[in-house]
Parts: structure tokens; sequence; C-alpha cells
């Protein structure tokens, strides 16, 4: 029995490309009970429900590691280096847009103004706005952070993360600066945000080298201003809030720990690790729309799945997958049967001759 707001280790799975390439991505669709996860060579792999029973995998990029996904009707969104394609659940090509080589993507979201424009940041001084409607890249914004490596949108707000340490939100419409924070004196690694709740982690710079913050800070959006910094039990590298618990946060060191951790009172949940035999490096963390579940990606290619019950929901009023029209099985005739026209059993197109048809010179042809 799981004590309240705990999670255990509900199943693990190697993903295809495994041992190879690692998960660079994990992401659990909006839309039906299915987990994603892309390893570091393209290749594309979905999962159906807790059990993780295979459903759909294919290349999605090609030699282009998969850096992040988004979820729409129509399919999912998928973000490579220097490009970005659309494919439907089953693997269908839908479009692709090449970017020169100098780009190098690491995030994008939808603009929660205009659900056709897609925004899209990386280590290159300008952020990307890229239309879904005519597949091309209608604008590019100069940044003075010089880069963007985290990016999470809001009802009405775009919060950027920049390697500098550097946190901003932004007018979505025209990214003009609403107000900015500098929370790391180092660099970044990760920003959540959830319900007026800005927590960052990141690293700070001592003696010219950095060192990982053993904190995670929490700030009020509305504000800016610092509600509290939060020590945690291990070196933190990726956050992500329980959306099923406002005041809940999971907190993943690159090491394969997490933590959860509990605004509301001074509860921290026991440090976790992914393999209890031995140290694995974690590449990608998301926690499931219902919050039963958390799913990462390490370095060897293998998917865990943690829960905090025994039969969890990846998303909730989840629409039914597209499965296979079922193969009609041959209908068995017993050898004495007289009855049963053998014109029941269709006959298989192979492109070479029947062994009913008949020879040539046993035929004429004529016409009516």
């Amino acid at each position: 029995m799981l004590q309240e707001g705990s999670f255990a280790l509900l199943s693990t799975v190697l993903v295809d490309g495994s041992p190879d390439y690692g998960v660079s991505v994990v992401a659990f669709d909006e839309f039906e009970e299915l987990l994603w996860a892309g390893n570091q060579n393209g290749h594309l792999t979905s999962y159906n429900g807790w059990l993780l029973s295979k459903y759909t995998s294919f290349q999605a990029l090609s030699d282009q590691e998969l850096r992040s996904l988004l979820f729409n009707d129509n399919g999912v969104l998928i973000l490579g280096k220097s490009a970005i394609k659309m494919m439907t659940r089953q693997g269908l090509s839908v479009f692709i847009c090449n970017f020169a080589d100098t780009f190098d993507f690491q995030c994008f979201v939808v603009n929660p103004f205009l659900p056709d424009m897609i925004i899209i940041g990386g280590l290159q001084p300008t952020l990307s706005i890229f239309s879904m409607e005519t597949c091309t890249e209608i604008l590019q914004v100069i940044l003075e952070e010089q880069d963007c490596v985290v990016m999470r949108n809001t009802d009405a707000l775009l919060v950027t993360g920049h390697s500098n340490g550097k946190v901003c939100l932004r007018d979505p419409m025209n990214m003009h600066l609403l107000s900015e924070l500098q929370p790391h004196s180092g660099s970044l690694s990760d920003v959540a945000y959830f319900d007026n709740k800005l927590v960052t982690c990141g690293f700070s710079l001592m003696n010219d080298l950095l060192s990982c913050d053993p904190f995670i800070f929490l700030y009020d959006a509305r504000t800016m201003n610092a509600i509290a910094s939060i020590p945690v039990q291990i070196d933190p590298y990726y956050i992500r809030f329980i959306a099923t618990h406002p005041n809940q946060l999971v907190v993943v060191s690159q090491a394969g720990e997490f933590q959860i951790i509990d605004f509301s009172g001074v509860d921290k949940g026991l440090v976790t690790c992914l393999d209890s035999n031995e140290a694995i490096r974690c590449l990608s963390i998301d926690v499931s729309p219902t919050g039963h579940c958390i799913a990462f990606g390490d370095e060897i290619g293998t998917l865990h799945v943690f829960a905090n019950r025994s039969h969890p929901m990846f998303v909730a009023n989840a629409r039914s997958i597209v499965l296979p029209d079922p193969v009609e099985a041959t209908p068995a005739i017993p050898f004495d049967d007289l009855n049963t026209p053998l014109s029941i059993i269709p006959v298989p197109l192979t492109g070479l001759p029947l062994l009913s048809n008949w020879p040539e010179e046993f035929c004429k042809r004529v016409y009516r």
C-alpha cells in the first residue's frame, strides 16, 4: 500500500534503439492513453496504458536527437536539433521543415493566444515563430540573452529560461520583455510554472566554476518576488509540478534520483532511485496530466514509469486509440465436407499463376 503522495516503480521497458541511444525525451499524450519516448537517434515509440503495451514505433527524424514533443488532435509535433516535423500517431508524415545546420533547438511551446503558432528556442540568439498553417518560419525575434534553453507557456504569458541563469516573462504576441529575475549566478537547468508559482533550479558560479545549487527557488509570478528557497537532498536538474496537486513538485537529479516536495508544509519525500542496482544518468522526465504517473528516460534507453496507485491513468477521458482492423481467420473445412464451397476462402494475391489455370494449348480466345 502506497503512502499518500509517494510514488513507486510501476514498470520499465527498453525503448527501441537501446542501449546504443538514450531516451532524450518522454511525454504523455494529452488526448489518448499514450506515453511517448524518443531517443538520441531520432526514433519515436509510443506505449498504450500503464502496462506499456507498444502501440507504434517509427523513425521520426534521421540522425537527429529528438528534443521535445507537442500534441494536438491530428498527431504529434516533433522537435529535432534543426528540424520540426508533424506526424500522425500511426507514423505517417504530415509535414517537415528543416532549418540551417547552425540552429540547435532545445524547446518549443504553443502560443497561448495563437494555437497555430509555435515558438521555438535554442542555443541560437533568436526565437523562431513557426506557422502550422503555412508550415514555414514566419518570424525571428532577436534575444538579448543570446539563447533560450527552457520555455513554458501559461494562459497569458511566455516564460523563457536562459543559460546565463536568467528567467524572463514575455508577452506571447510580440515577445516583449515584461519582467525578469536572476535566480542563479551561473546557469539555469530548469523552470516549472503552475498556478502563479514559478520554480527554478540551476548552478551558481563559484571561483569561476559552476556549482549546482542545492536549493529550488520559489517565486510569485505575479510580483516576481521570492517566496522561499527550499533545500533538497539531491542535486536538482529537472523540476515538474504535479498538476493535480498544485503544491507538489517532483525534483530530479541527473544521477537518476528524484524527490517529491510539498510546498504546503515541511513534508519532503524520500529520495528514490530509478535503478537500485547502479547509478544511471536521467535524460528526460514528464508527469502525466492526471498526476498518477511520472516517466523517466535514461542514458541506456530504458523507460521507467513510477505511479502513486496500482492501476493509474495517463489522461482523464482519453479518446480511443486507432487500432488496425482484425485479420479474419480462415474457416476450417473438414476433409470430407462436400457441401461447403471452396470459394468462401479468398484467393491470395501473389502475382504467380494459379494451379487451376489451364495450359495455353487447351485454351482458345473468343469474342462475344
